[in-house]
């Protein structure tokens, strides 16, 4: 063995070793630290890697070399394994031998390990560091001073001995401070199935053993469509760990629409003991960890590699270079929240995992969106799964709720900005329909989207939230959906306009309530902080921007008013959902809607207009009413407030419902 040791130098010794008169000084220092270690070698551990050590030098078998570096210190961590044949192994890295570096659930080691039988890896990346070694050893290598050890450090290895002749006895090594074979079998290296979750033993539920099954005998491809809470997450990292056990080479590359949901994946993946690539954030913090796991994983040097990446990182070049390195059959994709793929842009970004492909989303599509189903059918398969709101509650894996509706009148400035905006966007379904041009729907979607804003942020669902919270007590777990940014009317005469969540904050503090808010402003470690304080009752209420609408998990959510909820199928599924997860002590869970309405007068003056608005208003009310403890309270509240209209409610049935709200993204 030649064995190349780092030790730091300051400035003024860097200068005394090179001019040859700190040298000899230097060296006897490192003699008495050596002597120092010897003399505290007292655990059997120690004391065996010592008598191997001056065995080697006692036979001739070992050559130590120093060597400095100015201003710093020569700390690479490289070794050149040669066999008799000149064969190499190079590997990079290191792990020291403890309890911490080598658990799957402590620190994070790893090493890159480039053999010369694989000469198109071994010639770019193996033969630079077996080089290096060589110039290093001959003392060639700029700006580091490398010199052999003296004579005394030999003897004083020598003298640890004593008189012992024999080679050291490794039949009975010694264990480590703890025993790898508990750590190591094939039952816990690597991922691995959790022995409990969630307070509970691990286990999957009927409807995810289901599920799977449909998976597998779909060739392992396809479209989960469960609901909100059933547990996708679990079923995916239970998928990929069993097929890790049967040692098949896997690539488990998970894609999230949000940074927020790539964090949750990773904690819940810690659970399996994954510690996946983080693919989020800036490109120097993972794209280096990131090819060097997946050039181990070519090299055969690794069999098992996760990453988690957000969809902007996913689609851009230097992560698609990475992915296509990876062979289709190894890959196991899953896209969670994976309607956000159905746009045509997708197609080239998505890889081809020939064998294990998943996509996970409580709404695929919405109803109607027949190019979105097509697209996503075409990247992931068909839905081969379907677990519906209805199924959950009934099965107890979602809590009961109960349903309100709190009536909200436009104002009269309210009224005509949505006649305006209703007519305007009539046109344009019109003209798109009649000429596809991408053009003209980037002005559909913006105008869409002006007149979704202004439905969320009408002046009188802030005034009836005060009146609700006259009568409410302050209740802790409650989360409000409020509009985003501000009044669109109000804006547009005043550029510091009050945001709605700053509104909606003002008027809960006002009736003395605890409440924070989450958006996307909210750095990631302030939001999480939130929603702890969230969950142990330190603040009462959060109100919330969109950010919240998928994937996140609030368990503790027991109150919802949704102050803001689009005619949009899925993210008021998305919404439902975040309230009605079990959470222990919590057994039925509260839900108030903000529907916005015309007055008399509005009505009686743009009918047409205002009855799309109803009906499309009414589909949600209708659902929410439906698989809720009350749904007879919620429909007697609706009729009572369109009696004021002098609407029949049998006349709802046949009311054409907004049909450009499937342009709304």
């Amino acid at each position: 063995m030649r064995l190349v040791i780092g030790h730091p130098l300051t400035e003024d010794d860097w200068s005394a070793v090179q001019s040859g008169s700190g040298l000899a000084e230097l060296q006897e220092q490192l003699r008495k630290d050596l002597i120092e270690i010897l003399e505290r070698a007292g655990s059997e551990r120690s004391v065996s890697s010592l008598d191997l050590l001056s065995w080697m030098v006692a036979t001739n078998s070992l050559e130590i070399r120093f060597a400095f570096r100015r201003g710093g210190m020569y700390h690479e961590k490289i070794g050149v394994i040669t066999d008799e044949n000149s064969n190499q192994v190079v590997f990079q890295g290191s792990a020291n031998e403890s309890a911490n570096a080598l658990m799957p659930t402590r620190n994070f080691e790893s090493f890159a390990v480039y053999p010369s039988w694989k000469p198109e890896i071994f010639s770019e990346y193996g033969k630079p560091f077996s080089d290096g070694f060589e110039q290093l050893w001959d003392n060639t290598t700029p700006d580091v001073l490398s010199v052999p050890v003296p004579s005394e450090f030999y003897e004083a290895l020598l003298k640890f001995r004593g008189d012992k002749n024999e080679p050291p006895d490794l039949t009975n090594e010694p264990p480590c401070a703890f025993d790898a074979e508990v750590y190591f079998n094939s039952e816990t290296a690597g991922p691995r199935l959790p022995e409990y979750f969630g307070g509970a033993p691990y286990g999957l539920k009927p409807h995810q053993e289901s599920a799977l099954k449909k998976w597998r005998a779909n060739s392992y491809t396809g479209i989960f469509a469960l609901a909100t809470g059933a547990g996708k997450t679990i079923l995916s990292l239970h998928a990929a760990t069993r097929f890790a056990h049967k040692q098949q080479p896997i690539v488990l590359v998970v894609a999230v629409p949000y940074v927020v949901l790539a964090e949750q994946w990773c904690e819940v993946m810690k659970l399996f003991g994954m510690a996946p690539v983080r693919a989020f954030g800036s490109r120097e913090q993972w794209k280096l960890r990131l090819e060097r796991e997946l050039l181990n994983f070519r090299a055969e040097a690794s069999k098992w590699c996760a990453v988690v990446v957000v969809n902007d990182t996913l689609a851009s070049v230097e992560f698609q270079e990475q992915l296509h390195s990876i062979p289709p059959e190894n890959l196991f994709f899953v896209g969670d929240e994976c309607h956000h793929h159905s746009a045509k842009v997708w197609k080239g970004r998505i890889p081809e995992a020939t064998r294990f492909r998943m996509g996970l989303s409580a709404t695929p599509w919405n109803p109607g969106r027949l190019e979105a189903e097509a697209n996503l059918t075409a990247l992931y398969g068909p839905i081969i799964a379907t677990y519906s709101l209805q199924d959950a509650i009934r099965e107890k894996v979602l809590c009961p709720y109960s349903y309100s509706i709190v009536p909200c009148n436009f104002e009269a400035d309210e009224a005509e900005e949505y006649v305006r905006l209703s007519a305007h966007i009539g046109s344009l379904v019109g003209q798109y329909k009649a000429d596809p041009d991408p053009a003209k729907l980037v002005i559909l979607q913006a105008t869409v989207s002006r007149r979704t804003r202004l439905l969320g942020s009408l002046r009188n669902k802030n005034h009836r939230l005060e009146e609700v919270l006259k009568f409410a007590p302050r209740t802790p777990h409650t989360l409000i959906y409020c509009g985003e940014g501000a009044h669109p009317l109000d804006a547009a005469y005043d550029v510091e306009a009050e945001r709605n969540v700053d509104l909606t904050i003002g008027s809960l503090s006002s009736f003395g309530w605890r409440v924070s808010r989450v958006t996307a402003h909210e750095a990631a470690a302030e939001r999480r902080q939130i929603l702890s304080n969230f969950t142990d009752g330190t603040i009462d209420a959060v109100a919330a921007i969109r950010v919240l609408d998928e994937g996140f998990d609030i368990p503790s959510c027991r109150h919802a008013y949704l102050l803001a909820s689009s005619t949009s199928h899925r993210q008021y599924v998305q919404r439902r959902g975040r309230v009605l997860r079990q959470s222990p002590g919590k057994h039925i869970a509260a839900i108030a809607d903000f529907i916005p309405l015309p007055t008399i007068t509005q009505f009686e003056e743009n009918r047409e207009i205002w009855k799309k608005q109803i009906a499309n208003e009414l589909i949600r009310i209708r659902e929410f009413a439906e698989l809720s403890t009350n749904p007879d309270d919620a429909r007697t509240e609706f009729e009572r407030a369109t009696n004021l209209l002098n609407i029949r409610s049998d006349e709802f049935d046949d009311w054409p419902q907004i049909e450009d709200e499937v342009y709304d993204d």
